[in-house]
C-alpha cells in the first residue's frame, strides 16, 4: 500500500497536567483505606466493593494521564488524517473527495462540543483547549471540526492544494 506524503503535520497535548496529581492522591487514598480495611477486620462486601472501585478507578485515570492524550492532525497529499491516542489507535482518514468545503474558523468548544472526540449539535469534532479550528463539511452536510493551534500553516498547505481561496 502507498503511503501518501505528509504535507504538514501539528501535534497538541491538552494542558491536564493539575488533574494527575489529583488522581493519583485519590488512587493512594483508597489503597490506604483498602489496607486499613482489611487490617482492622471490620470489611464490609459492599464497603469493601465501594473501594475497590474507587481505587480501580483513579488508577485508570492516573494510567491515561500519564499517557498523555494528544492530538495528531496531518495533512496529506489524499486527504485529512486525525488521531486521538491513547483513545483511538490509528488514524482516520478524510478524503479531499468526500468534503466539500474547507473553512478556518472560530469557536467555543465548552459550548459547542467539549474536549475530546465529540459528537455535538453541530457536528462531530477533535478538539483541545483553544478556540481555532479547521472546519469540514462534507458532502453528506455532516460537519467535523478538528482543533488547530498553527491556522496560518493550515490555510498556506490548503491553498498550495488548491483546496482554500
Amino acid at each position: 500500500m502507498k503511503t501518501s506524503v505528509i504535507l504538514f503535520e501539528e501535534v497538541q497535548r491538552p494542558q491536564r497536567v493539575k488533574n494527575n496529581w489529583f488522581y493519583g492522591a485519590s488512587a493512594v487514598l483508597f489503597g490506604l483505606m483498602l489496607l486499613w480495611n482489611f487490617f482492622s477486620r471490620k470489611e464490609t462486601i459492599v464497603f469493601t466493593g465501594l473501594l475497590w472501585a474507587g481505587f480501580l478507578i483513579f488508577i485508570i485515570l492516573q494510567l491515561f494521564t500519564s499517557l498523555g492524550s494528544q492530538l495528531v492532525t496531518q495533512i496529506r497529499e489524499d486527504g485529512i488524517y486525525v488521531r486521538f491516542p491513547p483513545y483511538q489507535f490509528s488514524f482516520t482518514r478524510y478524503s479531499w473527495d468526500s468534503i466539500r468545503e474547507i473553512h478556518i474558523r472560530k469557536f467555543d468548544p465548552l459550548k459547542e462540543y467539549g474536549y475530546g472526540v465529540r459528537i455535538g449539535s453541530k457536528g462531530r469534532a477533535y478538539t483541545v483547549p483553544g478556540d481555532t479550528g479547521i472546519q469540514l463539511v462534507f458532502k453528506d452536510n455532516t460537519r467535523l471540526i478538528i482543533s488547530t493551534k498553527r491556522p496560518e500553516e493550515v490555510m498556506e498547505v490548503l491553498r498550495r492544494l488548491g483546496l482554500f481561496r
